[in-house]
């Protein structure tokens, strides 16, 4: 959408995300109708025909300031109502709705408090994404962006990162002389479709290009560039 004259390769065709999928286009024009007035605020891990119809999107480390930016109180966030959660918790002011009810991200939704526990009785330092449960964030000592806690793994000796496993990785080089621990299991299994063997041949063949309608980028592309546009004001 952002840059229509290049080619985006996706090697692995079904590489989605469940927690766009919780999302629908009809679903928010619903919500649109049931609560006129409010502003619409979606993740970037949304879809792009969701996208089309909201007023702006966020990420998971600028979404308390895109929210705090806008003028309307009530707000219909989603499609992780987690997220939904730890905004409303930061900006008390506003009445931040989740679109929909009792959307996740199954990684996340994997923590709970016994991990919280566990990584203090051993001396870690627990970090969640705040897109972990409430429980969870409340436990946590930092709740941050996976680009969060990359930023803050100097604070500390030995983190627990509660998110999907594959940061423990990056972090690890990043930062050898400390440690990392994660929960095997807290995999994205669609993040793992893509393989060497895949990437080698999309390099080669160019497949899967990704296509989008222009109609529909071009409503999609301005929700994307008034978030983009905070950073510049």
């Amino acid at each position: 959408m952002l840059n229509p004259e290049k080619t985006v390769i996706l090697p692995a065709q079904d590489a989605g995300c469940p927690l766009a999928d919780f999302l629908t286009p009809e679903m928010v024009r619903d919500a649109r109708s049931a609560h006129p007035g409010a502003a619409v605020v979606l993740y970037v891990n949304s879809d792009t025909a969701a996208k089309a119809e909201a007023d702006i999107v966020c990420t998971s480390a600028n979404a308390v300031e895109v929210v705090r930016s806008l003028k309307e109180k009530t707000i219909l966030f989603g499609p992780d109502s987690n997220l939904a959660d730890y905004v409303a918790s930061r900006l008390p002011e506003k009445k931040i709705i989740p679109l929909p009810e009792g959307g996740h991200c199954y990684v996340h939704a994997l923590f709970s408090c016994d991990d919280v526990i566990s990584a203090a009785e051993k001396g870690f330092t627990t970090i969640c994404h705040p897109e972990c449960p409430r429980e969870v964030r409340k436990g946590a000592d930092v709740v941050a962006s996976t680009g969060g806690m990359v930023k803050m793994a100097d604070i500390a000796d030995s983190w627990m990162l509660l998110t999907e496993k594959g940061i423990g990785y990056r972090l690890e080089k990043l930062f050898p002389d400390k440690k990392f621990m994660v929960r095997e299991d807290a995999v994205c299994k669609d993040m793992k479709k893509i393989t060497l063997d895949m990437l080698e041949h999309s390099l080669i063949t160019g497949e899967y290009a990704v296509t989008l309608p222009a109609r529909l980028m071009k409503r999609a592309r301005g929700p994307i560039e008034r978030m983009m546009a905070l950073r510049q004001e």
